[in-house]
């Protein structure tokens, strides 16, 4: 697995609503150039807000589990601290 995966998701999750709305402009601007009659630029926009949606919700997916796994490893450092610093229970006489 590619450690910097999540790191690529949560760029693509900011940088394509950008691309989006460059495309939908793009697209728009054709459309009223060459049929102002007929709006059919309207599926690309359906189909860019379907795709938005879906990459925020895998960005959501890997934050979900990025803070799942520090929470665990911020659990265990805290018990491991505290039991290294817990004075021994033995006794020697």
């Amino acid at each position: 697995m590619n450690p910097l995966k999540p790191l690529k998701v949560f760029t693509d999750a900011i940088t394509f609503p950008f691309t989006a709305l460059f495309v939908i402009g793009i697209t728009g601007f054709i459309n009223w150039m060459t049929s102002p009659g007929h709006w059919w630029f309207q599926w690309v926009v359906f189909g860019m807000v379907i795709a938005l949606i879906s990459i925020w919700a895998r960005a959501l997916k890997a934050l979900a589990l990025t803070l799942g796994v520090a929470g665990i490893a911020g659990l265990i450092w805290y018990y491991w601290k505290k039991r290294r610093a817990a004075p021994s229970q033995t006794t020697v006489r």
